[in-house]
């Protein structure tokens, strides 16, 4: 005898003035009989048609777990995991694998989905009910409220999709409610560089004004590595002797270990600086000094806005710094794959964003030794 019925409709014959449920049943071990499981479906889709689209989703994902083997008294039953108790699994699986700050990323995240489900008494809604439906109002809901630009939008998408993966592959939902969310156009990356005159005043005030942000200033501008990264460099991590350094993969935004070449000018620094701590111990820990925990990059922002409002320097974002230095590339002569690997651009369509930007006219050297038209001899 099979222990299963498949999942079947309760229309209240096409009354969509009443609640429409989904129900399957299962024989209860305790009592030996059928059980009825129910699952709502939603009163806010308003019509016949999305409802009936809600029950098929609905059907699908219970009817493949039944005719898998599935058991709802042995295992965790998806109906009763409600999605905030979903989304604290996310967290407890996901905090010991990933780092301080992606790990705050993600409790933010998760905090906007949590605090969207309360205003809109979802707080106990099943984590295999929450539908396409509830995603998108969800995300149509904090775009408008916080006037997200396009790609904050698209990063938060992006990041509920990787959520519902997870609760995928745990058996909690078969379908990706963001799944269908369409990604919007985003604007090209816009590219500011520090004026000349911002950049004489840096170069002859931080350097006494705060020598530590000077060091991490000349680690942005000759290395390119990302504030983020630089809190998180240890001293293990610098190699005077190759002149490299070298970005773990659990460091580095894509989580892969590479290598950062030393420019010579950047080592005469850097052989400057006191290095006379423990390996272990991070480069720029609270206060912007060495320590043995890591901090974010808070710490850095503020004190170059601090800097730059009592200087007035209009660009208050010191990590465009590598803007101004890929410039400086370009215009000296150095081809797009040199470019393309110091900054780690993971191709060089990246790098060709640098070079319309700074370079969107041929070179002085084609300028003043293009062949003469009258040169042009017949090749009989």
């Amino acid at each position: 005898m099979e222990l299963y019925k498949l999942t079947k409709l309760n229309d209240s014959d096409g009354d969509i003035t009443k609640r429409w449920f989904a129900f399957y049943s299962y024989v209860n071990p305790d009592t030996n009989k059928f059980e009825r499981v129910r699952i709502w479906i939603p009163n806010k889709l308003l019509t016949k048609s999305s409802r009936y689209k809600r029950f098929d989703e609905i059907k699908k994902d219970i009817d493949s777990r039944l005719l898998q083997g599935w058991n709802p008294y042995v295992s965790e039953r998806p109906e009763l995991m409600t999605l905030s108790k979903a989304l604290e699994l996310y967290m407890t699986v996901k905090k010991n694998l990933v780092g301080h700050r992606m790990s705050c990323n993600y409790k933010c995240d998760i905090k906007k989905l949590t605090d969207w489900l309360s205003t809109k008494n979802l707080q106990n809604i099943p984590v295999n009910q929450f539908s396409t439906y509830h995603a998108r109002n969800f995300m149509d809901d904090i775009s408008t409220a916080k006037k997200y630009k396009n790609v904050t939008y698209n990063n938060l998408t992006r990041a509920y999709k990787t959520i519902f993966n997870f609760f995928i592959e745990r058996e909690l939902v078969l379908i990706n409610p963001f799944g269908k969310i369409t990604k919007l156009r985003e604007e090209d990356a816009k590219i500011v560089a520090f004026s000349e005159k911002d950049w004489g005043v840096m170069y002859k005030n931080l350097p006494t004004h705060n020598p530590t942000l000077w060091l991490i200033a000349n680690f942005i501008y000759y290395t390119a590595i990302r504030p983020s990264e630089i809190m998180r460099l240890k001293f293990e991590d610098i190699d005077l002797v190759r002149q490299k350094i070298i970005c773990q993969g659990n460091k580095s935004k894509n989580h892969k270990s590479q290598i950062v070449e030393i420019p010579d000018d950047f080592q005469k620094l850097l052989e400057k600086t006191n290095w006379d701590y423990p390996k272990e111990w991070y480069i720029f820990s609270f206060g912007l000094r060495p320590g043995e925990n890591e901090t974010g990059p808070n710490l850095i922002f503020k004190q170059w806005k601090k800097f730059a409002i009592q200087y007035n320097i209009k660009e208050r974002t010191i990590y465009n710094l590598k803007h101004n230095a890929a410039g400086r590339l370009i215009d000296g002569g150095f081809n797009a794959r040199d470019i393309q690997m110091h900054f780690r651009h993971s191709s060089l369509d990246q790098t060709e964003i640098y070079i319309n930007k700074f370079k969107n006219t041929s070179s002085e050297k084609l300028k003043h030794n293009f062949p003469d038209f009258n040169s042009l001899k017949s090749d009989n």
